[in-house]
């Protein structure tokens, strides 16, 4: 049933993760739904601590989001999230972030089941995917395509993994990535419209990876950011276009 499939979540922006018009910023609001999938999961018995015993850890592939509005601090937030399709390999969870029942922020993303030993996808087992209802409810429908690359010509910026970049799944969490790919966006005058976010290789302790950017076509009300995090061997880690108003 829809209503044990959803999960909700009150969370309160705080000052230190809204940007100078005390407006939460895309790391933010992407850190809110993060943090209702994981009570949710920890809630049916199925959270981190569960996770690591058992060897295995979620990591998210593909995030389409689209921000509807931006509420100013101070302001407290509803986080609903569910799960909206389990398959053999990949999960579809769904997320709606609302203020005052107006949305905020909606979006989709595909997560994937590592062995935390191998660091390899493996086959969601039925111990988890059997613990979670499903609603079949698209939170947004859009497809989960490739984002276009920016153009690797210009020089690029070396970001190195730090300790306080990794999470308890001994990886650089998707935050500190997302916070790389978007830093050089298009600045105060701009607010982040719809993000597509592809994840492609996890990122250690001590890790090096190469920021590039490039700032694409503008239609005099909208502009649009595409930026990729490339390793040492030249291989894309993650990718994201981002279209601002």
């Amino acid at each position: 049933m829809e209503s044990e499939a959803k999960f909700s979540l009150e969370l309160g922006l705080r000052t230190t993760e809204v940007d100078g018009r005390l407006l939460p910023r895309p790391v933010t609001l992407m850190g809110m739904f993060q943090e209702a999938a994981v009570w949710q999961a920890e809630r049916i018995g199925r959270g981190p601590r569960w996770l690591r015993r058992n060897g295995l850890a979620w990591a998210m592939a593909h995030t389409r989001m689209r921000i509807e509005s931006l509420p100013s601090w101070p302001a407290e937030l509803k986080v609903t999230t569910w799960s909206s399709e389990m398959g053999r390999f990949l999960s579809r969870r769904e997320f709606v972030i609302e203020h005052d029942g107006k949305v905020v922020a909606r979006g989709s993303s595909l997560w994937a089941l590592l062995d935390f030993e191998r660091r390899k996808a493996v086959s969601i087992p039925r111990d988890v995917s059997g613990r979670y209802r499903t609603c079949g409810e698209r939170a947004l429908e859009l497809p989960f395509s490739r984002p276009v690359p920016p153009s690797l010509s210009s020089v690029p910026e070396k970001r190195r993994v730090e300790e306080h970049h990794v999470d308890f799944n001994e990886h650089a969490n998707n935050l500190a990535l997302l916070g790389w790919l978007l830093e050089r966006g298009w600045g105060s005058g701009h607010v982040i419209a719809e993000l597509n976010l592809r994840l492609q290789r996890e990122l250690r302790r001590g890790d090096l990876v190469y920021l590039h950017v490039e700032k694409g076509e503008t239609d005099g009300e909208r502009c649009l950011l595409r930026s990729a995090l490339v390793d040492e061997c030249g291989r894309f880690v993650a990718s994201a276009e981002a279209l601002y108003r």
